[in-house]
């Protein structure tokens, strides 16, 4: 280690599932500088890591992510912090966030040099704090539903992305309908610093909105709605209790994708949305993650 060299912390957390992944990951966005999510589960779980240019207090870790995860149901995960130098997050940030290919989309980050393939639909994301790089399979999963409704030709003129990240999701709507009006929505504002950057790279600045809202609070809805499709990739509680929400969204005959669900809680979040008024006309799996596209076609059921 050199001397003088610039100090960063790594924060390690384990998660004992796949579901308390995602909480745990959404918990600790708020706090860190970058983070990495390894899917392969080891000894202690699944890892997540974070990188703080700052110290991080003990005690925002215990609020941030030990105290609100434990209202959520789930127990007190391992972790831990060590110092690092700022060389060796570089490199290993760079390691685990190479370019990757989903469909026909070519996602790639800021530190990639070479030229995206040939008929593909490049994506330049910079995570950063934010949830979707498209290497998760909720992400994947969303971003090939995308392309399927795209391909059957279902006309896209208003499009919103419900907690949208890193505006993965809506920047690649935009990139297949460059002229669909889209908005993209998060409850956290560093999410959406990061979400107007990433739409700026990808030059879809006049075709995206990005505004902070948790859910359909925002005053700017109601100058997009009813929408032709809606992407919520996030959990299934607030799937589950937002259904009868979303639903009005829609136009008749809009679509909605959802996803961040793992397959044994498909059946419930179908049956929420079925009594909202949609009909599921497609599903996805990825490694035990489900992907979700309905189609508003009834009144809700009473």
């Amino acid at each position: 280690m050199m001397p003088g060299a610039n100090k960063t912390w790594k924060i390690i957390i384990f998660a004992r599932s796949e579901s308390e992944l995602i909480t745990l990951e959404k918990k600790l966005e708020p706090i860190v500088d970058g983070i990495i999510i390894d899917t392969r589960p080891q000894k202690e779980g699944y890892q997540i890591t974070g990188f703080c240019l700052n110290e991080p207090e003990k005690s925002d870790l215990n609020s941030c992510i030990l105290e609100d995860t434990v209202s959520q149901g789930v127990k007190l995960p391992k972790y831990e912090v060590r110092q690092i130098f700022d060389a060796d997050w570089e490199e290993e940030y760079k390691e685990q966030t190479k370019p990757i290919t989903v469909g026909r989309f070519f996602i790639y980050p800021d530190h990639f040099c070479g030229a995206p393939p040939v008929k593909k639909v490049p994506i330049a994301i910079s995570a950063g704090l934010a949830f979707g790089t498209g290497k998760h399979e909720t992400t994947s999963g969303c971003l090939m539903a995308i392309d399927k409704i795209v391909e059957k030709g279902t006309a896209l003129e208003t499009v919103m992305d419900v907690g949208c990240g890193s505006a993965i999701l809506a920047i690649a709507v935009s990139k297949l309908v460059p002229k669909a009006s889209i908005l993209a929505l998060d409850n956290d504002f560093m999410a959406v610093s990061i979400a107007k950057e990433n739409i700026q790279k990808n030059n879809c600045k006049d075709t995206i909105t990005v505004v902070e809202s948790d859910f359909y609070l925002a005053s700017e809805i109601a100058l997009f709605r009813p929408f032709d499709l809606i992407v919520a990739n996030i959990l299934a509680d607030p799937l589950i209790e937002k259904a009868y929400d979303t639903a009005s969204q829609l136009k008749l005959n809009g679509r909605l994708i959802l996803s961040g669900l793992l397959r044994k809680q498909s059946k419930d979040v179908i049956n929420a949305y079925n009594k909202a008024g949609l009909i599921m006309v497609d599903t996805l799996e990825l490694d035990g993650w489900m992907t979700l596209t309905f189609k508003h076609r009834q009144k809700p059921k009473s």
